[in-house]
């Protein structure tokens, strides 16, 4: 769904796709997930993250849990 230009406030909704949401748990450098974050962007521009906890593991690693939501289309 995106914005209706002519009715602030509604969504436009295209029946071919479906809204999914996954839970993500990650562990990594903050680098490696801002790079694995931006390769889904690429691929699919309807990309968000809620709510990320983000916890230090040690001097290199962090553990990231967030739940990333997707348009797909349906089959």
């Amino acid at each position: 769904k995106e914005p209706d230009k002519n009715n602030p406030g509604q969504f436009v909704i295209y029946d071919g796709y479906k809204q999914v949401s996954y839970q993500l748990k990650f562990e990594g450098t903050f680098i490696d997930y801002i790079n694995f974050i931006k390769d889904i962007e690429f691929e699919d521009k309807s990309l968000s993250t809620n709510n990320a906890i983000i916890t230090k593991v040690d001097d290199d690693k962090i553990n990231i849990t967030s739940t990333l939501t997707v348009n797909i289309m349906k089959i």
